[in-house]
């Protein structure tokens, strides 16, 4: 069953990236997007897992390129593209995760499990949209300081 299978290999990847992340990049840990972040996704894979509802997973697995074309940049710096980065991450954790957060809050039958879903679905997005914009900022703050370096040269 492929659904439960990716659950199970995203569930074992949170964990190997905190446990990496400690011994190879303790620095770059931070409370929100390592520590809470990983440990709600390791729960959700166990409840999904308990509640046979991982086939909901497999759409929002999709979220995940952004991750996997951040971390070509960071193993190999010439691999690195932000923008690609960016319209990936815009496309996928934030136009693909709000239609699907639209069609689980519009969903017409009322089940005890779509609650869990839609309080998932919800924090996800707000917290998307937060690095969304913490992106942006960065962005143009590198923006500013190659403008402002031309300017002095």
């Amino acid at each position: 069953n492929s659904p439960r299978l990716c659950v199970i290999w995203f569930r074992a990847a949170n964990v190997l990236d905190i446990v990496l992340g400690i011994v190879f990049y303790r620095s770059q840990l931070h409370f929100l997007t390592t520590w809470v972040h990983h440990f709600a996704y390791v729960v959700l894979c166990f409840w999904m897992l308990a509640n046979h509802t991982s086939i909901l997973f497999g759409v929002f697995l999709l979220e995940e390129l952004p991750t996997f074309v951040m971390s070509l940049g960071r193993l190999n710096s010439d691999l690195r593209n932000d923008i690609l980065f960016g319209v990936t991450y815009f496309l996928l954790r934030i136009g693909l995760h709000t239609l699907l957060a639209w069609v689980v809050f519009t969903w017409p039958q009322d089940h005890p499990k779509l609650m869990v879903v839609k309080v998932n679905v919800g924090f996800t997005w707000l917290i998307h949209m937060h690095w969304f914009f913490e992106w942006l900022k960065q962005q143009r703050r590198g923006y500013q300081e190659r403008k402002a370096s031309k300017l002095q040269d």
